[in-house]
């Protein structure tokens, strides 16, 4: 068997020849789980199919004895309540996702809209209705949102997290999105001498990042159902071939897999001012300069996205990517050499360079994305103020939030070095680290749709650096080549 032909069992593609296939589910159960994380270990057997699912369930206490109007972020779904996942060869990390949550909200956001209503809602729990909201006579200040029956909206029943493990929804995320390694690559178990295990961390139990809550509705806690969390691996075998596979494994060449790993790196922007320290001046803003290092010295640097974190709110969670009222413009410095001849400072630029990564535009609306037309003008030093009535959102609530802070949350930022989504690509990087330098203009006032000046908050950078791995399968062992 040729590497070539091997291939074609270990990605999910189209076979050249009729093959002899069987397709078994087994169900896996955590070998050790809690309130913090669950652990799963595989068996020796098959070849696992990258779309077998992990079944989860989330519960919500009741609220004055009544059940709670509890959901989940609605860009993010079940990805919420996951704050990391790791694969483990023979004891060894050999792939590993961070921050699942806000990695998933920015694929999630890379969908159709008929993909995330159809799949991803049921799925996963996402609620991705984005839609002209008729007023009926009510007041209104835009179109877009969601309007079913009144002044106050709800998110659909049957995505709504209960109080007790029987009536609350189940959710089911795929592997490919919890572990890199396994996207596009299906993992040959039964050739594997040492173990294979999957680890997933459990997010904190924390209102606006585990889950979301109705406006005004008294506290409540939740809990993950590690009773009922499962793994349903789809277990592919070829009766004809798996001896071929075995021995094209093991021989002294073995086999190489290249795959995608995603590095998070973490900075933050000080916020330009501190309480009490002299204003900068009602209605203005100040012209200020940020740098930060990302460190990845000698890797294959294949793409970067970056998530501004400003501020919560009860519709999306912690889960956004914040703009700021006036265009900013950045530009990455690699390898000594500034990436664009031109900092980039056009949204929709920024939007296009984004979805380069993805190899498709994010589906989602330009007036979500930023605040293009959502401002007043910009003259001299003052202007940049956001203007409620000239949002594109309406001001009916959903769940009691107004849907007007969905304004230019999912600004998210990125660069793409590679036009190859798996494989051979990229850059590699020198010793020296890669500088993202950004120039703001920092209001007053006015952090939308919070309380607190924009020259009084700080701004949480979270870097998503798409790198080129090799995993070398010989001899029964796995081995990862950076």
């Amino acid at each position: 068997m040729s590497g070539s032909e091997l291939k074609d069992f270990l990605t999910p593609s189209n076979f050249s020849y009729p093959v002899n296939q069987r397709i078994e589910t087994d169900i896996i159960y955590p070998v050790s789980k809690s309130q913090s994380q669950v652990k799963f270990i595989f068996d020796k057997k098959g070849i696992l199919d990258n779309n077998s699912k992990v079944r989860l369930k989330v519960t919500c206490a009741q609220v004055g004895g009544n059940e709670p109007n509890c959901f989940l972020p609605i860009h993010t779904g079940i990805s919420s309540v996951i704050s990391r996942a790791w694969l483990e060869i023979g004891g060894r990390r050999v792939s590993m996702s961070e921050s699942c949550g806000s990695f998933n909200t920015l694929l999630n956001l890379s969908y159709t809209q008929e993909f995330k209503q159809g799949i991803l809602k049921t799925q996963e729990g996402i609620f991705p209705k984005t839609k002209g909201a008729s007023s009926n006579g009510l007041a209104t200040t835009g179109l877009l949102g969601v309007f079913n029956g009144g002044q106050n909206s709800s998110i659909d029943p049957q995505i709504k997290l209960k109080s007790t493990e029987a009536l609350s929804p189940e959710f089911a995320i795929p592997l490919s999105r919890l572990i890199p390694m396994l996207k596009g690559f299906q993992l040959p178990l039964f050739a594997i001498d040492q173990e294979v295990s999957l680890t997933i961390e459990f997010q904190k139990d924390l209102l606006n990042t585990r889950y979301c809550q109705r406006q005004g509705e008294a506290g409540t806690t939740s809990k993950i159902a590690v009773d009922d969390c499962i793994l349903m691996a789809d277990l592919l075998y070829y009766p004809d071939d798996m001896d071929d596979i075995a021995m094209k494994i093991g021989s002294s060449q073995g086999y190489a897999h290249l795959f995608d790993e995603i590095i998070v790196v973490e900075a933050t922007e000080n916020a330009l001012k501190k309480a009490g320290d002299p204003p900068i001046g009602a209605g203005l803003h100040q012209t200020t300069q940020y740098e930060q290092q990302i460190a990845l010295a000698g890797k294959t640097l294949k793409g970067i996205a970056v998530q501004s974190f400003k501020i919560a709110n009860g519709l999306e969670g912690v889960y956004t990517s914040s703009d700021d009222n006036i265009e900013d413009s950045y530009n990455f410095v690699i390898n000594s050499v500034p990436f664009y001849a031109q900092d980039i400072k056009n949204s929709a630029l920024k939007y296009t360079e984004v979805g380069k990564i993805f190899g498709r535009n994010l589906s989602v609306n330009s007036n979500e994305y930023c605040f293009l037309n959502q401002v007043t003008d910009v003259a001299g030093n003052a202007g940049g103020q956001f203007v409620a009535a000239a949002s594109a959102f309406t001001d009916l609530e959903l769940e009691g939030h107004s849907q007007q802070v969905r304004t230019a949350t999912q600004r998210w930022l990125g660069l793409q070095l590679s036009k190859e989504s798996m494989g051979v690509g990229g850059k590699v990087l020198s010793n020296l680290p890669i500088l993202f330098r950004r120039k703001r203009e920092i209001m007053a006032d006015n952090v939308y749709p919070g309380a607190v000046a924009d020259s009084l908050t700080p701004v949480k950078l979270t870097f998503f650096c798409v790198t080129g791995n090799v995993l070398l399968l010989k001899s029964g062992q796995a081995t990862i080549i950076q």
